[in-house]
């Protein structure tokens, strides 16, 4: 087996593992035992957990930025929306549940880790707010569009990924349209500006 196909091989499986028993409670044995491989083939790849969950999160934002660069018009057309949709459900295929164990409200890191995913999170936000300033130029709302955008789609993926397939396209479809109306709203408001809702957006 080639060295890059094996390293994505034990990657996958330590993204299972990692989504089901979270990153606290696994040590690098069951990593290895759950990834059918030996200690030794695991260290010509990885040094230590830490590293692997390192490498797990930059592929994960890698894939996520993306399928939001993807969508060059996400908040001028419904069939751009709809196929982010769509981009985001084959995303799922592959992220689904270490997505949700990232999102948990529940989720406990140590403070490395913890830096480093909210780091992740930190540039998504600004995937986002590069995409609104874009389209509708208001400078003025560049921080509060990109973690209304990105805490929205946080928050859709943390909901879909527990979903059919077809529940997942179609709450990804009706969130994303809601939230290109709602910002349009919001920005195009000068007197009064109060901000999206995202609990009742994400519902």
């Amino acid at each position: 087996m080639k060295r890059e196909k094996r390293q994505k091989m034990i990657l996958k499986a330590c993204q299972s593992l990692f989504a089901i028993k979270g990153y606290k409670k696994t040590n690098v044995s069951q990593l290895v035992d759950f990834a059918g491989v030996s200690r030794g083939t695991f260290y010509l790849y990885f040094k230590n957990k830490k590293q692997v969950f390192e490498a797990l999160l930059k592929d994960l934002f890698k894939e996520f930025e993306a399928v939001i660069n993807h969508s060059p018009d996400l908040f001028q057309t419904t069939a751009s929306q709809k196929d982010l949709a769509v981009q985001l459900q084959s995303f799922l295929k592959d992220y689904a549940p270490f997505a949700a164990y990232l999102l948990s409200d529940h989720i406990h890191l140590p403070q490395a880790e913890q830096k480093s995913l909210q780091a992740h999170l930190e540039r998504l936000q600004k995937t986002f707010s590069q995409k609104a300033l874009m389209h509708f130029g208001h400078r003025d709302f560049d921080l509060e569009l990109s973690v209304f955008c990105s805490g929205l789609i946080q928050e859709v993926l943390r909901r879909s990924a527990r979903e059919s397939s077809f529940n997942q396209l179609s709450i990804l479809e009706s969130v994303l349209q809601k939230m290109a109306q709602s910002v349009s709203v919001w920005t195009t408001d000068s007197h009064e500006h109060t901000g999206p809702n995202l609990s009742a957006m994400a519902s």
